[in-house]
């Protein structure tokens, strides 16, 4: 059974084909769906709550705590009450997953021992021939957005540099190795925060080309942008707080060379080799502290 993640906040006109194109392209592996209702004015949590799923659970908040808060929340349930889980799959809710995503990503997780998390190809919600993302190669670099518009398509899966959250799938013991997502990450950065933590573990992010989504691109975002004058904030809160916490310009300075060789990328931005403490040895040490004690609760 593989618990897939879904936050939800005023998502009544998206929820409905997000959860049909789960319901019917979701071939071979049975799934329990997780929904992180964060105070939704809409309907949205009406509506959950008369899907007819075999396995469903809607844990209910009365505002919105963030997204790493959300997620957060979701692994500590399924630690609780899944303990088996050997898989956690993370989708935005503005995506339409198609035929048979589920099975080629289990895959590359079983198939490949250092993967940690596996992204997919994304392309446009209502134009499916426009590619949003196939998986940002280690020898490309880091772009300012983590999409190869209208590029050919990868034919096989292949490790990168860093992977999308949009439709994604972890292995559960990630988690339990190296802690969940930092929740001083109001809204963005806190995916590029926990896939840095995971190379210094040793882990791996893969791409697998076999899968798809269609995306709403920053749907939810700029919706919710306009309802909440406090979002630009909150996005600049994150982006201040990385820069802190590791020590170099968000996404700008993030080396490539740390997909393929830890040491000289340490050389490069800290000046020594195997220092891989960020700048801010106080914010790291809270947020360690605070990691281990989510583990013993566990």
């Amino acid at each position: 059974m593989i618990p897939l993640v879904i936050l939800t906040l005023n998502n009544i006109e998206l929820i409905h084909p997000v959860c049909e194109a789960i319901r019917l392209n979701t071939i071979n592996q049975k799934f329990h769906l997780i929904f992180i209702e964060q105070g939704s004015k809409d309907g949205t949590l009406e509506y959950l709550s008369t899907l007819n799923f075999t396995h469903k659970t809607i844990l209910r908040l009365p505002q919105n705590i963030g997204v790493s808060k959300g997620w957060n929340m979701a692994i500590r349930w399924i630690r609780r009450n899944m303990p088996e889980a050997k898989y956690i799959g993370f989708l935005n809710s503005d995506l339409r997953v198609e035929y048979n995503w589920l099975d080629p990503m289990i895959k590359v997780l079983k198939d490949k021992e250092k993967a940690g998390i596996v992204d997919n190809i994304l392309v446009d919600w209502n134009n499916p021939d426009f590619i949003q993302s196939d998986g940002p190669k280690v020898e490309e670099g880091l772009y300012a957005f983590p999409y190869h518009m209208g590029k050919q398509v990868n034919q096989s899966s292949l490790p990168v540099l860093w992977g999308t959250m949009a439709c994604c799938v972890f292995k559960t013991e990630v988690f339990d190795e190296i802690g969940l997502f930092d929740e001083n990450f109001l809204v963005y950065s806190s995916d590029f925060d926990i896939q840095i933590r995971m190379k210094l573990y040793g882990y791996e992010i893969w791409h697998c080309p076999l899968s798809k989504a269609r995306h709403y691109t920053f749907y939810t975002c700029n919706r919710e942008k306009k309802a909440d004058s406090k979002l630009a904030y909150y996005c600049g809160h994150d982006g201040e707080y990385f820069s802190k916490k590791w020590g170099i310009d968000i996404i700008k300075e993030f080396r490539r060379n740390i997909g393929i060789d830890i040491n000289s990328s340490l050389i490069d931005i800290h000046g020594v080799v195997g220092d891989f403490s960020p700048r801010n040895p106080e914010i790291y040490e809270y947020n360690m502290e605070q990691e281990l004690n989510v583990k013993s609760i566990i």
